[in-house]
């Protein structure tokens, strides 16, 4: 498999079936949800996902409601 930030940036290559999304930010106590076009939904920080696909998180600032969102494409080769 092989994950990249969109628009285009490669993060890394893997034989593995499966990736490790990561979602980091500055701000601490960010609640997490990634989703995918094909239905995964997730609320864990870090995912583990087994199929290609673009994939979105949207970390939410429970303090103010301020979101913040990042998209990755996990493609098959």
């Amino acid at each position: 498999m092989i994950w990249r930030k969109l628009p285009g940036t490669v993060l890394g290559v893997t034989n593995s079936p499966y990736v490790q999304l990561k979602a980091q930010s500055v701000t601490s106590g960010l609640q997490y949800e990634w989703t995918s076009p094909q239905g995964f939904k997730s609320k864990q920080q870090n995912p583990f996902v087994f199929a290609p696909g673009v994939y979105t998180v949207i970390g939410t600032d429970p303090s103010n409601g301020c979101q913040h969102f990042a998209t990755i494409e996990v493609m098959m080769e």
